[in-house]
Order: structure tokens, then sequence, then C-alpha cells
């Protein structure tokens, strides 16, 4: 089935399969069929392949079974030799060959080692002459394009395949039981065993060797174009592995816990890819051993439980309400180190940390921190807003004669449409007279005043809805001192909502003062080449703006990309408040807190495990030496060093290039960061190492072509909506 299954090409073409086992026999080191006269038998066709165990691969090292030599003997059978014992000839019994009976002649100048000795052949002996002039002929005779009859298409290959498949699929026993046969679809690639293992840590690898240049303080930022030409400058992990596009199952893997830990912590989402590459680096030795994935996966998720005890161990907690503030500034300077604004660290510093003290702290609803982006000016112009601040809206006539500042304004939030409009139902009126026409024209005025009125009367002074307020209403508003803005966003409605303590109202008949909102001011204020709405001073603020200001559009979404992971950092040091040192201090003292513990501990090849763990957690350090230009080497010595004297929370110093402790220069961050990045890498580089098999179906990877429009529908598409314009 193996052969049938896998056969490319065609007669003349060499069909090498290399599998766990041959035959259910482990033994069997290597099978390949002798040549045929290409008659109607086309099972002798497909079955032309050469399968060997796979262990007999040939490797870079060439010794013992990696030497070839069993492919090299397959491939004389493949060219019609038969096994030599240094006597005769021998034809196995259960093959048939063309070739002549006597072609061993000569017999008496054969060397006893040559690669055609029953069973596996010699490393020390060579094909003879006679043998390679032998196997030239039976190639003409038989395997070259010209000798092949009936030649066949690759569709007719493939439909025959198809058919022979499906014919020899018989009931089988095996002790007793009957196994599970798979039938994949045409076209399907099944790659399996260890092979397959490391070649997914390989391209795992190739996605860590993308993003380790970005990691740390020095880490480089990096220029990606998507297939629109959209630009993007970023070295945050998530962001990157978003548009990097991998295809490859295995990879993706890493894209999905770079975008877990965004998620969950809002930073390390550049050390936990490298890390998980890391793990898997360390660990691909052990797997090409042939030791066990399971064992490997018991190992790892044991130092990985370790590892996030200690660190609980050492965290230290930071529960001091009078220097909290001052707490929280350190963990956001150190989560922008490492982000094209850490020139601006102290000015950012701060903006983060009112704009997370400003939220509900129950909640800490982060998506009420609203973001705005205004190209143009400096960075220095960016601005905290406590309250609100959106574009304005699209307006109609008459909104310039509307006033744009208040102090202490009410406002009302409506989900009401203030437009006079045709009916957008379908809808029948009989009138016998033109006085009814004129009644039900009246009536339709008379709807959208009475809804105007009834907003007006509330006394609220400025009108927001989520729907749109028509060029009526605004006259009417403008007309009473009353500002207005139609198609508010969804999420900014809500902000304002939180920030003024209004209640979004589906009607304006029923609108009551416990359902208006206030502020200590409103403004219309014109910022660059945009007007906003500010909502500044709200006594019921659960909420907040941050206005960013900038050149390139790609810096001022870099900067906000900067501000997020920061944000997030702050909430959860708000929730969780310990914290280890950073600059692979904490990777460090685990790192030596394993090799120790495996050494006493842990015998055999567990130990192995753990400690290639424990070495993995060293790559954080050594990157960001590497980042900075320093020399890895010197400095992780000097590391491992201070960590052997019980220095916790000696790190990488980039101020001297040298050791220094993190907790005195204030380089702190979450234990929570740490904890999740080592569990988040450790069950990817499990769930990497446990796929032995992967199945491609090449026919459903392939883009699909759009289905064929029905007649007219280009022409109907392209033919306008409306009545057209009569000829003249």
């Amino acid at each position: 089935m193996i052969r049938v299954m896998n056969h490319k090409g065609n007669y003349e073409s060499l069909n090498l399969i290399f599998m766990n086992h041959i035959y259910n026999d482990t033994s069997y080191m290597g099978n390949c069929y002798l040549p045929q006269r290409m008659i109607d038998d086309y099972s002798l066709y497909l079955l032309d392949s050469c399968v060997m165990l796979g262990q007999t691969a040939p490797d870079p090292e060439g010794r013992g079974w990696g030497s070839g030599i069993v492919a090299i003997h397959e491939v004389g059978h493949f060219l019609g030799l038969e096994h030599f014992d240094g006597r005769r000839c021998k034809k196995p019994e259960n093959e048939r060959s063309h070739a002549d009976e006597d072609y061993c002649w000569n017999i008496e100048n054969t060397p006893g080692l040559n690669y055609m000795v029953s069973p596996r052949g010699s490393a020390e002996g060579s094909f003879t002459l006679w043998q390679i002039e032998q196997m030239q002929n039976n190639w003409m005779r038989f395997r070259s394009p010209d000798a092949q009859s009936p030649k066949m298409s690759e569709k007719a290959r493939r439909r025959i395949q198809h058919d022979y498949t499906w014919m020899h699929l018989k009931p089988m026993s095996f002790g007793g039981q009957t196994p599970t046969i798979i039938v994949l679809k045409e076209g399907t690639d099944a790659s399996q065993g260890k092979g397959q293992i490391v070649s997914n840590i390989n391209a795992c690898l190739a996605v860590q060797a993308t993003i380790k240049p970005t990691l740390g303080p020095y880490g480089g930022d990096l220029l990606m174009v998507d297939e629109n030409g959209r630009q993007t400058i970023t070295n945050d992990g998530a962001t990157v592995m978003k548009l990097l596009d991998i295809v490859h199952p295995a990879a993706r893997i890493l894209v999905d816990i770079a975008r877990s830990q965004d998620a969950e912590v809002g930073d390390g989402t550049t050390s936990v890819v490298v890390l998980a590459g890391e793990i898997l680096k360390e660990v691909r030795e052990h797997v090409e051993q042939g030791v066990s994935s399971q064992i490997i996966i018991k190992g790892l998720r044991r130092a990985s439980q370790m590892a996030v005890n200690k660190i609980k161990e050492i965290a230290v907690s930071v529960a001091d309400e009078e220097n909290h503030r001052e707490t929280l500034s350190k963990l956001a300077a150190t989560a922008m180190t490492s982000k094209l604004i850490k020139r601006n660290t102290a000015f950012f510093t701060k903006m983060v940390v009112d704009a997370v003290l400003s939220l509900d702290q129950d909640d800490l609803n982060e998506k009420l921190i609203g973001i705005k982006k205004i190209p143009g000016g400096s960075l220095t112009e960016s601005r905290f807003v406590n309250g609100v601040a959106f574009r304005k809206t699209f307006s109609y006539a008459g909104f310039e004669q509307q006033p744009k500042s208040f102090k202490n304004p009410k406002i009302v939030c409506l989900n009401v449409e203030l437009e006079l409009k045709a009916e957008k139902d379908n809808a029948e009126v009989r009138v016998e007279q033109v006085s009814e026409y004129q009644a039900i024209v009246d009536a339709e005025w008379q709807i959208i005043y009475r809804k105007l009125e009834a907003v007006s009367k509330t006394g609220a002074k400025v009108v927001l809805s989520k729907l749109p307020i028509g060029d009526l209403a605004t006259q009417y508003f403008a007309d009473r001192d009353i500002f207005c803005a139609g198609r508010v966003a969804s999420d900014d409605m809500e902000r304002v909502v939180q920030a003024t303590g209004a209640t979004v109202q589906s009607t304006c008949s029923d609108i009551l003062a416990e359902h208006l909102g206030t502020c200590a001011s409103f403004e219309e204020r014109q910022i660059g080449g945009e007007r906003f709405n500010f909502f500044e001073g709200c006594t019921e603020a659960k909420t907040c703006t941050l206005v960013l200001r900038g050149g390139a559009e790609q810096f001022i979404a870099e900067v906000e990309r900067s501000l997020h992971d920061a944000i997030m950092v702050v909430k959860r040091a708000v929730t969780n408040r310990l914290i280890v040192g950073g600059g692979g201090a904490a990777e460090m003292e685990v790192s030596a807190y394993l090799h120790r513990f495996a050494d006493k501990n842990i015998p055999h090849k567990q130990q192995a495990i753990i400690k290639s763990f424990a070495k993995a957690l060293e790559v954080i350090p050594r990157q960001l030496c590497d980042n900075a230009g320093f020399d890895a080497t010197d400095i992780l010595n000097k590391l491992r060093v201070e960590h052997r004297k019980g220095r916790t929370w000696a790190g990488v110093d980039f101020t001297d290039e040298g050791v220094a402790d993190m907790m005195d220069r204030f380089v702190w961050e979450p234990a929570l960061v740490k904890t999740n990045a080592i569990q988040a890498a450790t069950e990817a580089s499990c769930l990497i190492l446990g796929v032995d098999e992967t199945i491609r179906n090449e026919e459903s990877a392939k883009p699909q072509a759009p289905g064929q429009l029905p007649p007219g529908a280009a022409q109907r598409a392209l033919r306008g909506r409306g009545r057209g314009m009569p000829r003249r």
C-alpha cells in the first residue's frame, strides 16, 4: 500500500522510501523489485519502489547503517542485479525478473566483497565491471523511456493508482484484531516519524531566528510590507508574528502563543517565541538520538512546573499603597525600554499610569481607554484626556451656527434617528381628497418636530446619537444653541456614557433628568488637520482617552502598540502585585536552580531533559547581550557565578556593559509575565514534539477559483440601481 500511494514519476524513476518498519519486521532492511517488461499488469508498475528501514538512511556522518550501503544494494536490484554469495547469483524466490538467467558470467573474477553480497551488501566492496555493464543493459532494455510499453499520461497513472488502491483493500488479521485502514485523498502528502519531528523543530527555529534580533532595549525594529504595499515598522512580537503570514502548520503554533501572551499579559510576546524555539533547539539532539518524545514531554512539563514555582518563590510583593504609583511607573518604564518611545519613557509612563488608574479598579477594562492617532506634531504633543475625545462626525448644513464650547453642559445620548425621510418599509395610503394627503405630510413633520422638542425640553446642551441627525434637526438645534453629533461610533458612545454618567435612550418621549450626563467642559478643537470633540472633567469618569501625535502614520501606530503593552503590564500589576527583576535575572536564577536540582535529584534521561530546559532559559540574557553588541559569553559566565553565590537578581547591565542587581536598578517586571511565558512556551514545545505525523492535502491547499457567475450577473452588477434618464 505504501508503494502504491507514494509512487511518483514513470518506470525509469527511482523511488526510495524509508520507513519505520517493513512488513512489521524491524530486522528487514529493505526490498526492491527487479525490472519487468511493461505489459498490461499495471500493478507491477505501481509497486516499483524501493522501501528501506529508516535507520539505514544515509547521514552526514556516514557510519554504520548510515553509510548508504543498503540503498546502494537496493538500487542494484532496481537495475536488475540479483544477490551474489561469492559462488553464484541467487534469485529471490518471491521475485521474478525478465533479465537473462546467465548474466552472472565471469563469476571467478568477482570479489567476495561487493554491493550485491546477500543480504545487505558490503561497504568495503564495489560494483564490478560486469555488474555495471549489466545494469546499463537492463536500463536500456527495461527502464528507459523507449523501452516502456505502453506509455501512460500522468492523468491515467493517477486513475490507475486510485483504482488499484481500492481494489487491494482487503480485511487483514493481525493477532486476531482488524487494523484501522485510512485511505487518504489523492494528492495527500503524509510525513511521519523522527524526521517529521525534527522538520517541525527546524521550521520553528527559522521563525525564532527572524524575531530574536528584536528582543530587549537594543533590539532592532522590523519593516514589514504586506501584499497591498502597506508598511509596518515594529518590534512587537505579536505584531511581527501576525504579519509574517506563516504557513507551516507547526510554526503557526508560535503565532498562537504570541497572540495569547499579548492578550493575557500584554508584554513578553517576543520572549515567549524565543524561549519556545530555544527549548525545541535544546531537545532536538535527544529526538535525533531516538529518545521517546513522550519522555521529553514529561521532562519539559516537570521542568516548567518547577520553574514557575521558583519564580513565585523569589517574586517580591509590592503591596505598599503609599508607593503604589511609583511601582506602577517603574513597571511601565521597563515595558517601554524595548520600544520606539524609550527616549520619552518618563513622559509616556505618567500617561499610562494615569490611564489605568482612571479605570474602574474592580473591572480594569482596558477597552475603555480610547487611543486616537493624529498625524503631525511631535510625540511630546500627545496628551492624556481625563474623559472622552473623538473625531468630529459627519455634519449637515447649519452645523457652523452651533456653539462649540460649553461649561458644565447636560449631555443626552440617543440611539434614535433624527432625520426627516421617506417611509423605509412598503406602505400604502389611500386618499380621496387633497386635504387628506396634506394631513399625511403634516403628520410626518409633526413626528420629527415632537422628537426635537422633547430633546430640547430636557435642557441638554450636547446631543449625541449613534444614528444620523439630519439637516432639519441640525438647524433646529443650532437655533436653540445646542450642539449635536450623529453617527457616533459605538465604542466612543460607550466611553461617553462611562465618563459622563448618561444613559443611552432609544426614544425621545421619556427622557428624564437622571438619564442625562454632565462634564466640566465640552469643546470642539482643531488638532493638526482634524477637529475633535473633547469631554473633560467628567465626575463619573471611568474612562479616558490618549491623543497621540507624531510624524509618519507607521510611527504613531507603533507608539500605540507600545502603549498597549505598557497598559497591560500596569493593569496586571494592579491585580497581581508580585514583581521580579528583568534583564534576564529571573531566567538565570531559575536556570541555576534547575541545574542544581537535576544534578542532585533527577536520574537518567529526565535529568538530561531538565538540564536542556535550564540551558534554554539562558537564551534570554544571551540574546539581550547579542542585540546590545556585548560579549554574551563573558557576561553569561559572570551571571552564572553571581547566581551560584546567591545573588538572585543579577542581570544584564546595559549602562556599564556588565552585571548588576536589577532590583536596585529598578528594572522590574510583573512575575505574571515570566510565569505565563514559561508555561506557554513549554506547552507549545510539547505540542510540536507530540506531532510525529503531518498529513497535508495538496488539493485542498490550493486556492479555490471563485464560482462562475450566472448569466448576465456581471452586466447587472455594473448597471445602475436607480432609474436612468430618458434619452432625448
